[in-house]
């Protein structure tokens, strides 16, 4: 464990049984229980040491970044609602452990991922933005206060294009409307030609707003910037809409041309102003 990456300590957790009332109102009491028997069933798998034979350990070289991340996630969120369970502590330590692997190995000092940030690694941004969430909300792990949470929530800005459309939208007939020009993740790596938008600014607004105010408004200008602050919808947008703080005063951030470790450079040019200019260059050196 480097310096800069601290460990994940568990603290005392006043979870609250409310995180189940939302869909148990729905539910018959037959339902709620068959529930909570299908979750205890799927957290006892997933902390299975064989069942995901790519986990990162020490010495081996089969592992994948970020392809156990949204197992050990859900097994996280499933220790928080069933805080009763008899296994639900075993269920959250292991969830920290994993967490300090992905901070510690999948995420650079400069906040970039192993995996491709347009594809795999914006994705599991997006999930764990939640975990991250729940877990600050109960009073178990503050993410605001983690060197590598707070480097990649600065990565997902500085590395955002200038206003541009989708990449479709420069195939089709139709010129470009002025309101599809917004800023994206650049279009690199494997599935890089999607959308590219990061929604997750509005989540780092509500996971930043008292520890760093300054980040957490870079972030509210980057949530307006590239999506128009709506809410990101993995694992459903009620998580999102709860975390994301639409208070948080916009800040301008001053982007400029940088190095990231692990991704390769960015070099802006123009900022802020219609001349703005932004060629990456990516390199794992």
């Amino acid at each position: 464990m480097d310096g800069d990456s601290p460990g994940l300590p568990l603290r005392g957790r006043p979870v609250a049984r409310r995180l189940l009332d939302f869909n148990a109102r729905t539910l018959e009491l037959a339902q709620v229980a068959r529930t909570r028997r299908e979750m205890s069933f799927l957290a006892s798998v997933l902390t299975d040491g064989d069942y995901w034979q790519y986990a990162w350990n020490q010495g081996r070289t089969s592992y994948l970044a970020n392809f156990g991340s949204d197992l050990y996630l859900a097994v996280g969120l499933m220790a928080l609602v069933l805080p009763d369970h008899p296994n639900s502590k075993q269920w959250l330590q292991y969830t920290l452990g994993e967490l300090e692997k992905e901070f510690t190995y999948y995420i650079s000092p400069d906040g970039v991922g192993e995996e491709n940030i347009a594809n795999y690694y914006l994705w599991t941004w997006r999930q764990l933005t939640v975990l991250l969430g729940a877990l600050q909300h109960n009073g178990i792990f503050d993410a605001a206060k983690h060197p590598r949470y707070q480097a990649a929530c600065r990565f997902w800005i500085d590395v955002l294009t200038p206003p541009q459309a989708k990449l479709a939208a420069y195939a089709a007939a139709e010129p470009v409307k002025p309101e599809e020009r917004l800023r994206r993740i650049p279009p690199f790596g494997d599935h890089g030609f999607s959308d590219n938008v990061c929604l997750e600014h509005g989540g780092q607004t509500g996971i930043l707003r008292d520890a760093d105010p300054q980040l957490a408004g870079e972030s509210a200008w980057a949530w307006r910037e590239a999506c128009g602050a709506k809410p990101a919808t993995h694992l459903g947008a009620i998580p999102h809409v709860l975390l994301a703080d639409p208070t948080v005063a916009p800040r301008v951030p001053a982007l400029a041309s940088r190095r990231l470790r692990g991704f390769g450079a960015v070099l802006r040019n123009h900022f802020p102003s219609d001349k703005e200019s932004f060629p990456g260059r990516p390199s794992r050196e």
